[in-house]
């Protein structure tokens, strides 16, 4: 009896150190980034790394500095696309950065731009959207409010959603109406600029208050609203939790996050909540098959399990250096930060696995790239360029040995990466990220 009662405080000494350990770490790490994003103000200098995959800038341009963080790049092909805050619309041939074609509109762009194999579409500052032919030639313009979120091409329409939330149809050929939704909106929003998306003939949108909703996208009727991270605090600045990063989705499931609260899974066909944690973020995340990865106000990045919400590793390397959403291509994570690095993050561990100083300025938080490993960027002090990377042997047999997939979207410091998937998950489930 009294052996058996020696082993029962054994194990309930055992379960309690299990239980404790981990969450402890856990808690302490999300500390440190609350900490991080109130405290930090000067650039954080990086660690010394030893490239292990092969990166080289094919080419580079300087088109001027007349470029802020909504700018995109739109690839069609061969063809690369830009319009800056100016007016000035650039098309160049993406092999070799050659300018072909420059035109000077003599507007204010506030957000550009997007494009399809049709047309290209940005919105000025006095509230229009423009459709212009790959050429340069206008087709139209049509008013529809102050619009800070890159326009959503759907087969026949353009949807935009405004500063006030309405979100509007437009028809790509002649710029008419076809329908317009407005979503009721709390007192104080922060300025949204994360992207739409769809799936299914639903359109999917984040929303201020911690919310989410769909509409369909050929009749701009609700189909469900939802709200997956609640507003808390005394004040109104307090309270203002907005979806601003972009939503991500899969075949099943929306990804969406707020920035003071959580992250979560919802389902696409009825909005239902499926899990939620506290992790803030302005920057929407990235998903592969398995995993979901998120970047953190104050820039470490999380990998998630996407079906449990399990914390598979941490990277606190980028603390403080403005990296944002960055982008996913092939095994990597992308990012490029306010001081002109590029950066490559291994999806599998975490780690650093190459670094390449590319401009002497913030690195706009859009890219696009294709399957040969050809990734394109722009700077706020407009330079444009285009690197290519190649895997290592190390990186080639994460690879082959990992369960992480391809995205469906479209020297290694090892001390600083921080895993803690094998962690015991009995508490480590149910702790709350601190902000």
């Amino acid at each position: 009896m009294q052996l058996a009662y020696k082993y029962l405080i054994l194990f309930f000494f055992i379960f309690l150190t299990s239980c404790f350990l981990g969450p402890v770490k856990e808690l302490k790490i999300q500390i440190e980034d609350s900490w991080a994003e109130d405290s930090i103000s000067d650039l954080p200098e990086l660690k010394p790394i030893k490239n292990s995959i092969q990166i080289y800038t094919k080419w580079k341009i300087d088109v001027g500095n007349n470029f802020h963080d909504n700018f995109n790049l739109f690839l069609d092909k061969d063809k690369l696309f830009l319009i800056d805050t100016l007016g000035n619309f650039y098309k160049l041939n993406s092999t070799n950065g050659e300018i072909l074609f420059n035109k000077n509109f003599k507007i204010k762009v506030l957000f550009g731009l997007t494009g399809d194999k049709e047309a290209i579409y940005f919105t000025t500052e006095d509230g229009f959207l423009w459709s212009l032919s790959h050429d340069g030639l206008i087709q139209w313009k049509v008013f529809v409010g102050q619009v800070l979120t890159k326009p959503f091409i759907s087969k026949d329409s353009i949807v935009v959603r405004s500063l006030n939330y309405k979100f509007s149809s437009i028809n790509k050929k002649d710029g008419s109406l076809v329908w317009a939704y407005q979503s009721p909106l709390p007192p104080l929003t922060i300025n949204a600029w994360g992207e739409m998306t769809s799936y299914d003939n639903k359109l999917f949108s984040g929303l201020p208050g911690g919310k989410v909703l769909a509409l369909d996208i050929n009749l701009g009727t609700l189909l469900w609203e939802v709200t997956y991270s609640q507003p808390k605090g005394s004040t109104e600045i307090d309270r203002a939790n907005d979806t601003t990063g972009s939503i991500t989705n899969d075949e099943y499931n929306i990804y969406a996050v707020s920035s003071k609260g959580n992250i979560a899974s919802i389902t696409i066909n009825d909005g239902l909540l499926i899990w939620s944690r506290a992790l803030s973020s302005f920057y929407g995340p990235h998903i592969t098959q398995n995993s979901l990865f998120i970047t953190h106000n104050s820039d470490a990045i999380y990998a998630l399990n996407k079906d449990n919400n399990k914390v598979l590793w941490r990277n606190a390397d980028f603390i403080g250096r403005g990296i944002h959403r960055g982008h996913l291509n092939s095994n990597y994570l992308i990012f490029g930060d306010s001081a002109g690095y590029l950066h490559f993050v291994n999806i599998i561990d975490g780690n650093s696995s190459g670094r390449l100083k590319i401009a002497d300025n913030k690195i706009i938080d859009n890219y696009v790239s294709n399957e040969n490993f050809n990734f394109l960027g722009l700077s706020n002090n407009g330079v444009i360029f285009s690197v290519n990377f190649k895997s290592s042997d190390y990186d080639i047999a994460n690879k082959n040995n990992q369960s992480i997939q391809p995205s469906i979207d479209g020297n290694i410091d090892e001390s600083n990466n921080q895993n803690i998937e094998n962690e015991d998950d009995s508490f480590l489930d149910s702790l709350k990220f601190w902000n």
